[in-house]
């Protein structure tokens, strides 16, 4: 999942000229820059707190149900085919016969769901640590069906750890949609790094290069421009590389 900075609450006012006081919003502090959805009047379809993170589902007049992850938004139904399809279809179309797929975090299911819908796909092993997004994307969302193909086998463990005992050349493509690896505090300033800090060390990437077959592919989230850096060091495994940025 994707997050970008420090989140306002789904109810939270502002004194900016216009804005909705129902909304979910999100301000990025390097930039200056805030973006919000307003939503509708009604009760959030679901609030719940996980082991990891808080959970909501809302609804917006205009981008229907959004799925909020501790109050920032990861997709909404009218345009999250936007962001997922070219963190899919990019690497499976590189690759010359894309049978084995793993896919890391997107525990919303949508990168899974456009994974499935290339017909040479023999099996999708997909990794999240959040189950009850995952349950919770089943319930309220209409690709939620992606899990039961039985072509997937959901892992529900951390995608670090689950790569680095992944048998050598065992897949085509790992696409890897994650949250940033840091962020920065809105007061002080200062880099904080987030539990996904993990998944974009040089370890993990070392992991995922072994792990990929001879034409194998890696297409990964990567909306922190430092990340940048890693598409080079593929590049020099003779690995091909589809970067995403949000």
């Amino acid at each position: 999942m994707r997050t970008i900075c420090a989140a306002l609450s789904l109810t939270q006012t502002t004194a900016l000229s216009g804005r909705p006081a129902n909304s979910v919003g999100e301000y990025i502090s390097q930039t200056g820059f805030y973006q919000s959805i307003s939503l509708t009047d009604d009760k959030p379809i679901l609030e719940m707190q996980s082991e990891f993170q808080d959970i909501s589902v809302v609804r917006s007049k205009y981008y229907g149900k959004i799925l909020v992850l501790d109050g920032v938004v990861q997709l909404t139904e009218r345009d999250a085919n936007s962001y997922n399809e070219m963190m899919t279809h990019p690497a499976m179309f590189s690759h010359p016969n894309p049978k084995r797929v793993l896919v890391i975090g997107g525990g919303d299911g949508y990168v899974l769901s456009e994974v499935l819908k290339h017909p040479e796909v023999e099996h999708v092993d997909h990794v999240d640590l959040d189950g009850d997004v995952i349950q919770v994307c089943k319930d309220h969302f209409a690709w939620g069906n992606a899990w039961d193909d039985p072509r997937v086998s959901l892992h529900i463990a951390d995608g670090a750890a689950f790569i680095k005992n992944a048998t050598a050349g065992s897949y085509d493509v790992i696409i890897q949609d994650s949250s940033d690896p840091f962020t920065w505090d809105e007061e002080s300033g200062e880099k904080v790094e987030l539990p996904s800090n993990t998944l974009y060390s040089e370890e993990h990437f070392q992991n995922i290069s072994r792990a990929l077959g001879d034409k194998g592919v890696f297409s990964f989230q990567a909306e922190v421009s430092t990340i940048w850096c890693w598409r080079f060091w593929y590049q020099s495994q003779n690995v091909p590389v589809n970067v995403a940025i949000q």
